[in-house]
């Protein structure tokens, strides 16, 4: 395993601290959430992500967890919100996401003006970073590099990197290969935590925003136990048998936890109305298969730093 010379903070004095948080107060921020364009997750999550938290979207493969990806990153891309030199850096370990990602944007783009579709697209597009992680020291090495550069108070404004989302989708198999070589997932958790942390407490008057996709852990229900039934009857104690893989270690790492899982009601025209471009058609997973599903999804807050447990919302 690679060891960055920068791995750890190099530390600030209180008086600077002092300094810039009164700079970077809430006023100063010109957003504080990143968008998907589902409205009911965008109100679960009160707005959206939040810039300078962690993310976490877990559940069963299938679920939907890469599509939800895609549509935060093709709204970010797309919004007249988003500030225009803002990135969204997408760290996938397959080759699929892209795709979902450039029919998420031509359909947000619409079928208008053709020359000035193909250059919002266009510029979408540029705007979008892919970056190939397919073991814990590609995965490191950008953090790290990403961490130095927004760290660079002088370059910040002229490198263009600010409002940015990063995904990673999915960190599942980054832990898993670290314990299967070096039989260590401790290590690896709080090398990618520490990582992580390291962008998120960044002093920024716009911070980054990071969303991570991950699958669950049951403990105590059957594997093919009714999600909604075992909800409805079990209250909080089916809630407490849910959580992330990767073990409790791992519970650590993000500032919020989301829960997906299917729904029990069919779609139809009428109530289809969210203007959620593709993830009621195709949810693509990083399983390699694409699962047709005409079932809508029930998102739940497992752990939250300013979420309630158990807020939930159906889209």
């Amino acid at each position: 395993m690679v060891v960055l010379e920068h791995f750890a903070s190099s530390g600030q004095t209180a008086a600077a601290m002092l300094n810039s948080g009164n700079a970077l107060s809430l006023e100063n921020r010109v957003e504080l959430f990143i968008e998907s364009g589902i409205r009911q997750l965008d109100c679960l999550l009160c707005g959206g992500l939040r810039l300078g938290h962690i993310t976490e979207i877990c559940g069963k493969g299938g679920t939907g967890k890469t599509q939800i990806a895609i549509e935060f990153a093709a709204e970010h891309l797309i919004s007249a919100s988003a500030d225009p030199n803002s990135r969204v850096y997408y760290l996938q370990s397959s080759p699929l996401p892209i795709w979902g990602i450039e029919k998420a944007l031509k359909q947000r783009v619409g079928s208008g003006d053709a020359d000035q579709s193909a250059l919002i697209y266009r510029k979408a597009m540029e705007r979008l970073i892919i970056v190939d992680c397919y073991d814990l020291d590609s995965l490191l090495t950008f953090l790290y590099s990403y961490s130095s550069i927004r760290g660079l108070d002088n370059t910040l404004e002229s490198s263009g990197s600010i409002a940015d989302l990063l995904i990673i989708d999915s960190v599942r198999p980054h832990i898993i290969n670290a314990m299967q070589i070096h039989n260590n997932g401790y290590a690896a958790i709080n090398a990618i935590k520490t990582a992580l942390r390291s962008i998120t407490s960044i002093q920024s008057v716009v911070p980054a925003a990071i969303l991570i996709t991950n699958g669950i852990s049951q403990r105590g229900l059957p594997e093919n136990s009714n999600y909604g039934d075992q909800q409805e009857n079990n209250g909080q104690l089916w809630l407490q048998t849910i959580q992330p893989s990767l073990g409790p270690s791992w519970l650590q790492v993000s500032h919020t936890h989301i829960y997906l899982y299917p729904g029990q009601h069919h779609i139809s025209k009428e109530d289809d109305d969210l203007n959620v471009l593709s993830s009621h058609e195709i949810v693509m997973d990083n399983n390699f298969d694409n699962t047709f599903s005409s079932f809508k999804t029930n998102a739940m807050v497992l752990k939250s730093t300013y979420l309630p447990a158990g807020k939930s919302c159906v889209f």
